[in-house]
């Protein structure tokens, strides 16, 4: 088994991620450690590992910035027919390999998902954890009904999952925030079947996270939502699973583009008019057809234009603040 873990200037977590593999009372793996560019420690700590114990294996690469990139290149170097993701902020416990390998064996699943608990990076208490409602722990699911349950919200985990290395053949892979979101979905639809299991995935939320901060990065979700919406089109033609995509999108729109304008203040003027860019690129590139069909209550955003679905979006997402409501993108 492979184990990938792509590292950007993570030298505040890394050993503790580190060292939850070293605990494993599954000893039979390799740990791929991808040093994505970093400018911090990160690197040091990945040799200092290396040297304490010779499963590790460190390579390093220029930043992409993409971790999807980065788990890429680890895979593509694996040398194991078995593949495992690792964030190198996160935590496993000592027998989650052992488990996920035995229910691997148990089922003939093509991937195992864990669980995934979601706490505070000081690990001071649960928030949420996956999988959830109505999947049960006993289900062995086909590649296709695991992947319709992260449509419209993760039912799910992909963090973490052990799965074959053969279906990582014909991915696409993408060079924004977010886009392991859509080749991990790509992964599962791929699985003839999918198993879970309560082996533990502690993964960490914290404030510096760039997906919690404002950057011109938080906006590159709107063209990884354009690529699912697609892939669902193509690939399912059932309608609730169809609208669950387009409605995600186009909700995730409304809110980005009224941020655009709304929440950048604190960005320059150069990346202001980049994001303001984006989001008319990513309107425009939105499947109108299918919206018109199965959102058509909100088929007048399209109407005359960008500018006024920018401008109706600002309006609605003023009123959704002033009613005290925050908005969680799926």
């Amino acid at each position: 088994m492979s184990i990938i873990v792509p590292i950007y200037n993570a030298e505040k977590y890394l050993a503790d991620t580190l060292n939850s593999l070293l605990s494993q009372t599954y000893k039979d793996w390799e740990c791929i450690l991808v040093n994505d560019g970093s400018t911090d420690d990160s690197l040091a700590i990945c040799e200092q590992y290396k040297e304490k114990d010779n499963r590790f294996v460190v390579m390093t690469k220029p930043n992409e910035k993409s971790a999807d990139l980065a788990r890429s290149y680890g895979i593509e170097r694996a040398r194991t027919a078995w593949i495992m993701y690792l964030d190198a902020d996160d935590i496993i416990e000592p027998e989650y390999i052992e488990k996920m390998v035995a229910r691997q064996q148990e089922t003939g699943a093509d991937i195992v998902s864990p669980t995934m608990v979601y706490c505070k990076h000081q690990l001071e208490g649960e928030i949420w954890r996956l999988p959830c409602e109505p999947i049960q722990y006993e289900d062995v699911l086909s590649g296709p009904d695991a992947c319709a349950y992260t449509i419209g919200g993760w039912h799910l985990t992909t963090n973490g999952m052990l799965y074959r290395t053969e279906l990582n053949v014909g991915l696409t892979r993408g060079r924004y925030m977010n886009s392991d979101e859509f080749s991990s979905r790509q992964i599962l639809f791929k699985a003839n079947k999918v198993a879970f299991s309560d082996a533990q995935y502690i993964y960490r939320q914290y404030t510096n996270s760039i997906s919690r901060n404002l950057s011109t990065r938080l906006w590159e979700r709107m063209f990884v939502d354009l690529e699912i919406v697609n892939f669902v089109i193509s690939h399912y033609t059932d309608m609730k699973v169809r609208k669950k995509a387009i409605t995600t999108q186009f909700f995730n729109l409304v809110h980005l583009a009224a941020s655009a304008y709304l929440d950048v203040s604190k960005i320059n003027y150069e990346d202001r008019k980049f994001i303001q860019g984006g989001v008319f690129a990513a309107i425009e590139k939105t499947n109108k057809d299918a919206l018109h069909k199965y959102l058509p209550s909100h088929r007048m955003m399209y109407t005359y234009g960008k500018r006024w679905f920018v401008f109706t979006s600002i309006l609605y997402v003023l009123i959704y603040r002033i009613k005290g409501r925050k908005y969680e993108y799926k």
